[in-house]
């Protein structure tokens, strides 16, 4: 189970849901303390300790993507420099996802697998600075992030131009050393612009589907899924309330609604209508006021996909199943 983190913040959300009423429930604030707790334990030696590992190792979550992004190529340094300083440093609950095979050592060990990822682009200088992270574990590169950089354009940006000159050699090289291509917070034409340009998998690491929250562009279209799915990519679903659905409540139902309807869109193609709505004044959210789904309710996740797809006679292939949550 590969769980997409907003942030570079790697603390697990655990506990009960908060009300509707909009109080927040204690966990939901640990953002406001100063400084956080991942500070503390990327710079101070010896902060991480058993009690913060165990917190990882019962959530059901067996990999963490960090999600991070870097303004500029020493910032991404640094980043990189820090994360790996850290892994290294408490071996005995912390492995580095470099390749597939890692997701089961870090299984059986009952390690915390870490994956070195970034939500953006912006620390790629030119398509030698690939070749430079990967060598550091970056494993996955999101071309944009909500706006526009040399690469493309994201989902906030008034127009989307698509994939740019510059960035077809990094779509390129980015494949070519073996780190995956994330369209997830692309704007609609520069993800159909690099599945078009892309010869390996793209993958939307955190999505949604446009036919289910109409005025979202955040959530993916029909003619996308179809496309990524062509490439050999995955999609997984992201658990942020309003990408779910676009009202109150949310609910475990609700999410298997995205799962069911991505299957069916991969096998079928999408359903008529809501593929391309106008924007609505839509704008950035506060990431840190939306409570997702907690890692305490996976489990009846797990139990409640199985149930639907024993009920309809099993997804229609192996693919369609891995969810990578």
């Amino acid at each position: 189970m590969l769980a997409i983190s907003s942030g570079a913040d790697l603390q697990v959300c655990a506990g009960p849901p908060g009300p509707a009423s909009g109080d927040w429930p204690s966990w939901a604030d640990d953002y406001s303390e100063k400084p956080p707790k991942i500070e503390r334990w990327l710079r101070q030696p010896g902060s991480f300790t058993s009690a913060d590992a165990a917190v990882y190792q019962g959530s059901g979550i067996n990999a963490f993507a960090l999600g991070d992004a870097a303004a500029d190529y020493p910032e991404g340094l640094r980043f990189f420099a820090e994360w790996n300083g850290f892994i290294a440093a408490y071996p005995g609950w912390l492995l580095r996802i470099g390749g597939a095979g890692d997701f089961g050592r870090a299984h059986k060990a009952r390690k915390i697998g870490v994956m070195p990822t970034m939500q953006d682009s912006t620390h790629f200088r030119g398509p030698d600075d690939v070749d430079t992270f990967f060598s550091l574990g970056q494993r996955i590169s999101q071309l944009t992030y909500n706006f526009n950089n040399r690469i493309g354009i994201g989902f906030l940006e008034r127009r989307d131009g698509g994939l740019s000159v510059f960035g077809l050699p990094m779509v390129k090289r980015i494949e070519e050393v073996g780190m995956g291509v994330d369209v997830s917070h692309c704007g609609d034409q520069t993800t159909l612009d690099a599945l078009e340009a892309a010869t390996k998998p793209v993958i939307f690491t955190h999505a949604t589907c446009r036919a289910l929250i109409p005025a979202h562009l955040r959530a993916k279209t029909g003619e996308a899924i179809r496309k990524m799915a062509k490439t050999g990519g995955v999609m997984g679903v992201s658990f942020i309330r309003f990408m779910v659905r676009d009202r109150e409540p949310v609910t475990i139902e609700h999410v298997l609604d995205q799962f069911d309807l991505r299957a069916e869109t991969r096998r079928r193609g999408a359903p008529r209508g809501g593929q391309r709505p106008g924007r609505s004044g839509q704008r950035e959210p506060d990431w840190r006021r939306v409570p997702a789904v907690e890692p305490a309710e996976f489990r009846t996740l797990r139990i409640s996909l199985g149930r639907r797809r024993a009920d309809r006679g099993g997804w229609p292939g192996p693919s369609e199943a891995d969810v990578p949550i």
